[in-house]
């Protein structure tokens, strides 16, 4: 099942939701894909636009949900599950924004 990078960013005024002016996105980023195996493997596919020299086509990962299923760590630390359904899933963890204050820094991807 494959799923594609929709927003990311620090949600700097707390309202739970990426706006265009808080979206850190990169356009080379926009055609990049998350495949998600049952067995907790994956495969991370770069898309035609490259976002750096030499970047490899695809980029093999493991991913595992934690915590009752609430969270999900690909790559890296578990992140919160927002929200998940056969059309969003939307991760954040916290952060903190310009000011000092938490905030959620979101990924949504979508199919």
């Amino acid at each position: 099942d494959s799923w594609k990078f929709e927003i990311y960013g620090l949600d700097e005024n707390n309202s739970g939701v990426i706006e265009a002016t808080e979206n850190a996105m990169l356009a080379c980023e926009a055609d990049d894909m998350f495949t998600f195996n049952a067995n907790g493997t994956g495969v991370f596919a770069g898309g035609a636009e490259p976002c750096s020299m030499g970047e490899p086509a695809t980029i093999s990962f493991n991913w595992s949900l934690s915590n009752n299923g609430t969270e999900l760590a690909i790559f890296a630390a578990p992140e919160k599950i927002n929200k998940l359904d056969e059309n969003i899933l939307d991760v954040f963890y916290m952060d903190h924004n310009s000011l000092g204050q938490p905030a959620k820094y979101i990924r949504r991807f979508k199919h």
